[in-house]
């Protein structure tokens, strides 16, 4: 019983979300700028864990509470839409945090922590130089595929008939303060990097359904989940 009682809290965060059951590859998936884990998410290889993630839980939880107080008239929030097909291996959906129908503009949260958020703002607002760090090389690779994540949700919207004409990504910190830990990034919205994104993943599957092995598949200089297992 103790052991019950003291082992109480990670129990429960241990407790797997909707997300960490999703073994159907999505817009997150499909941006990632690694063909090796795509190719992973493609055919259901589960990525490889700590005990438990609470970065997941806290994003989870913020999303939630964005949602129940949100006062905009108009936002449609949460919702799952068809952004495309890749033959063989099925319908990819994703569900958009935000889409504002009036304006026409796909908007997708992210949590972060401090430290991460001045290296995305250093990658947004920095032209690329021969003197980065690595961590704002990552962050660059982050930022690509955050931005193609939302093209795709953008797609989706476009799919049902709406206008898009542009994309916000909100990133809040984890571990933020006050207003300057919420940063907001307004970029327009491109049809033709959806369709690469899909293209690119539909290149991918056909690799695996001829038999081309995982393993063949290189991974991303940036990909950190590659660097942690030494890939």
């Amino acid at each position: 019983m103790t052991d019950r009682i003291s082992n109480y809290i990670l129990d429960v965060l241990k407790t797997a979300t909707e997300r960490d059951l999703q073994r159907r590859a999505g817009p997150s998936n499909l941006s990632n700028v690694c063909s090796y884990c795509l190719a992973k998410d493609l055919v259901g290889i589960p990525e490889e864990r700590s005990i438990y993630w609470l970065g997941s839980k806290v994003g989870t939880a913020v999303h939630e509470y964005v949602e129940a107080h949100s006062k905009h008239p108009t936002a449609i929030l949460e919702q799952k839409n068809v952004i495309g097909e890749i033959p063989g291996y099925g319908v990819i959906k994703g569900s958009t945090d935000a889409f504002f129908p009036e304006e026409g503009v796909v908007g997708d949260l992210k949590t972060t922590t401090r430290d991460k958020l001045k290296m995305i703002k250093r990658a947004i607002e920095d032209e690329p130089n021969e003197y980065e760090t690595t961590k704002v090389v990552e962050a660059r690779a982050k930022v690509v595929s955050y931005q193609k994540q939302v093209f795709m949700y953008g797609r989706g919207w476009e799919n049902l008939g709406y206008a898009v004409n542009g994309c916000v990504i909100w990133f809040v910190c984890r571990d933020g303060q006050g207003d300057n830990d919420i940063f907001s990034w307004r970029f327009p919205y491109s049809r033709e990097q959806a369709d690469a994104a899909l293209d690119r993943a539909a290149r991918i599957w056909v690799h695996l359904e001829n038999g081309g092995d995982v393993e063949a598949l290189k991974s991303s200089a940036t990909c950190w989940p590659c660097s942690v297992n030494g890939r």
